[in-house]
């Protein structure tokens, strides 16, 4: 919704900076413009992560690449992805 609020137009009620873990979609760059949001730059300022713990009194989830790469990927294996949960 950041960036639902950057597009709606100019002035102190919007904010001049908004953050997204993607790139502005093409439907936001046209809402942003048709507001008067122009020359808008877009900046690259770290990826996003994907941490594990575990405590040290839990169960062992000894998870391997493989297994996070299964669950995480967008199309595992050249397959499209069906995991729901992780079990």
């Amino acid at each position: 919704s950041g960036m639902n609020l950057f597009c709606a137009g100019l002035g102190p009620q919007f904010p001049d900076i908004a953050d997204a873990s993607r790139r502005i979609k093409k439907s936001e760059f046209g809402a942003c413009a048709a507001h008067g949001v122009r020359d808008i730059a877009e900046i690259e300022v770290g990826l996003d992560g994907v941490a594990f713990a575990q405590s040290r009194n839990g169960p062992d989830l000894k998870l391997s690449p493989q297994a996070v790469y299964r669950a995480l990927a967008k199309t595992p294996y050249g397959r499209p992805q069906t995991a729901r949960t992780w079990h």
